[in-house]
């Protein structure tokens, strides 16, 4: 074999190789490009799962309370928009805005100051009161305008429950439980570009047209002086 065919053979065999080499190369990108997309998708999702989960916790047997309560019915009044400094501050004349909740405050009751957490809007500091937990934060899947998860509340496990104020906050609790009497006024009335102290007086006056049928109604009557019944009136005027 001459020395011009070993030559031809040696470049023949590096060509050879380059385009191996080319290929496997080629071939490497293609799975470092699907193994980035590949982790970079298992790295979303994984945010999701554990940021976005719901926090609800299902499947768990009922307790029976250890003692009694301390009253028979429970009457929740939530001033949906007034802010604590506002209500611990007096005005010009040296008065505070709610002498009466201070005096229960002062001489026969308990008191706290709640801390919200982002979001802060009507719903969830409603179902922080109610319910008892946080913002769910799989709630972003309904723009943070509902809960998809089902979850427990005190309107649950009362024996009945009264309830009237915003179309936004009232069906939360009672659109689906049976054992409930409800009622909400049509979102146009939230108008607040004018006085809506309106809309806490449609409430007051809902609980007291419940109060004047009872009076005539027997069995509303007997249901109203009954324990476990929660009353519950949301009132928006002074958001």
């Amino acid at each position: 074999m001459g020395e011009r065919e070993v030559e031809e053979n040696c470049r023949s065999r590096k060509v050879v190789n380059l385009s191996v080499r080319r290929k496997w190369l080629k071939t490497k990108e293609k799975w470092l490009v699907v193994v980035g997309v590949v982790l970079h998708v298992v790295y979303m999702l994984s945010i999701f799962d554990i940021y976005f989960k719901s926090p609800i916790v299902h499947g768990m047997d009922l307790v029976t309370p250890r003692f009694t309560a301390p009253e028979k019915r429970l009457v929740l009044l939530v001033a949906d928009g007034l802010r604590a400094d506002k209500f611990f501050e007096s005005d010009s004349d040296g008065k505070f805005r709610a002498p009466f909740l201070r005096s229960v405050i002062k001489e026969k009751g308990r008191w706290g100051v709640s801390h919200a957490r982002p979001p802060t809007e009507s719903r969830t500091g409603h179902v922080s009161i109610i319910a008892g937990f946080y913002e769910d934060p799989s709630a972003v899947t309904k723009g943070w305008k509902a809960n998809p998860v089902e979850f427990d509340s005190v309107f649950n496990r009362s024996r009945h429950t009264f309830s009237y104020g915003s179309p936004d906050i009232v069906p939360i609790f009672c659109a689906a439980l049976p054992h409930t009497t409800w009622n909400s006024y049509p979102h146009d009335f939230e108008d607040f570009a004018t006085d809506a102290s309106f809309l806490d007086e449609w409430s007051f006056d809902q609980f007291q047209s419940l109060m004047n049928r009872s009076k005539e109604d027997p069995k509303l009557k007997e249901l109203l002086l009954q324990d476990n019944l929660v009353l519950f009136l949301h009132l928006l005027g002074c958001d």
